[in-house]
């Protein structure tokens, strides 16, 4: 008990003395993240405690460990009775940490007589990696730790202060649809790409994510499209028109240059469906019409 109530006070002056560091709380946990799941009830007799981590399909199975005291105390390891309940499986999907720990307070609570449920994140899965590109044309995939700047990460792959570059970076956020400028001593979020250099590529039309994304040395038209989410049902890849930073129009086959724009045309099935419901427009209309002269006097 002791040691988890000082977990408890150490985040409660680590949320007021980092107020910058965004609520854990708020996050959601993806497959291979690993949790720390603790229950305390209200005689605080029993307490309850697992480690478990997140399935590939989001499912997080949970096998609570009871522990008993008796009423010589927590000193008295004799004293002890330990066992394990039965496994109860919830689905995270979406869901935030608080989220979680509300849903495991609902799922036991007509078992036990909970009074407080703490999850907190054990460790980071795999998945979870911060990507940081110095336009060398490859990212570099750094372990995500809550709290750390991108300056951090960017000393990670650099190994120095970059003390000749602007005090700021550009990024691509889970959520965002374009490219965001950030200082150096913000603090990243989960999955976030880390990009050194300014200039972007355009890529718009009929693709999947219409965005700017950030130039890459050596990229082509196809894997510019690829960050786009490849080309949408209407698309046509034998339709690319590429402009220069001057709306210039040049050769689809030269280099990809910083501050071009790619846009990518639609294909004769994508054409043939914007005329067909352009036919049905005025057919609807037509026929609105024919209905309503016979009535007008």
């Amino acid at each position: 008990m002791k040691k988890i109530f000082t977990i408890i006070i150490l985040l409660m002056l680590m949320i007021i003395l980092y107020s910058e560091i965004p609520d854990i709380y708020q996050y959601k946990p993806i497959p291979g993240d690993g949790l720390d799941i603790f229950l305390l009830d209200k005689t605080t007799v029993h307490s309850f405690g697992y480690r478990s981590s997140i399935e590939y399909n989001n499912y997080l199975i949970i096998k609570l460990l009871n522990i008993e005291r008796g009423k010589a105390g927590m000193e008295e390891e004799s004293d002890f009775k330990a066992d394990y309940f039965p496994w109860q499986i919830i689905n995270t999907k979406d869901m935030t940490l608080g989220e979680i720990s509300k849903e495991i307070n609902r799922v036991y609570e007509k078992e036990f007589d909970i009074d407080s449920v703490f999850v907190t994140i054990g460790i980071f899965g795999d998945m979870n990696k911060v990507a940081v590109s110095i336009g060398s044309g490859r990212s570099n995939y750094i372990s995500f730790q809550w709290g750390k700047t991108f300056r951090y990460y960017i000393n990670f792959v650099e190994a120095r202060i970059l003390s000749n570059e602007p005090n700021t970076v550009y990024i691509i956020r889970e959520g965002k649809e374009d490219m965001i400028v950030v200082d150096l001593d913000d603090i990243v979020l989960p999955k976030d790409q880390i990009f050194l250099y300014p200039q972007s590529i355009s890529v718009r039309g009929n693709v999947n994510y219409q965005r700017d994304f950030p130039y890459t040395p050596g990229f082509t038209i196809k894997e510019y499209i690829g960050l786009a989410g490849g080309i949408s049902d209407n698309g046509d890849l034998s339709k690319v028109t590429v402009t220069d930073e001057n709306g210039k129009r040049v050769k689809s086959n030269e280099d990809i240059k910083p501050g071009y724009s790619l846009y990518i045309g639609k294909s004769f099935l994508g054409i043939a469906k914007d005329v067909s419901l352009i036919i049905s427009i005025f057919l609807g209309i037509y026929s609105i019409i024919t209905i309503l002269t016979p009535l007008i006097p």
